[in-house]
């Protein structure tokens, strides 16, 4: 498996987060957000519990990548503290897995762009 393709892994996760967004009102705190994803995905034990070098979640870690480009296509609001909420634009929006590859392809080539 490609480097790219091994990192960008928390894309599968960016319409289940939206849904589980959805599912929680519109907005939740970080921890309710990320357990409903594992709920509604059905996420094993295993791979709940595996860790990053750092000792954190691998799990965790992926949703809060996903939120993070959510955030920057405009779909998810972060301007409070510890509180995921979803923007008007986020709560109509439901992604295909190629549309999620779409946003986060985006977003690379934006990243990039600014750092030239």
């Amino acid at each position: 498996m490609a480097k790219a393709e091994e990192g960008a892994k928390f894309v599968r996760y960016f319409a289940p987060l939206l849904d589980a967004l959805r599912g929680l009102g519109g907005s939740a705190k970080a921890d309710e957000a990320v357990d409903r994803v594992a709920t509604d995905l059905k996420v094993s034990d295993d791979v709940l519990n595996e860790t990053l070098p750092s000792g954190g979640s691998r799990f965790r870690n992926q949703v809060a990548w996903a939120r993070f480009y959510l955030v920057r296509e405009g779909l998810v609001d972060s301007s409070k503290h510890g509180v995921w909420s979803l923007t008007g634009k986020g709560l109509e929006t439901k992604l295909t897995p190629e549309q999620s590859r779409e946003i986060f392809l985006k977003q690379v080539k934006i990243f990039q762009e600014q750092r030239k």
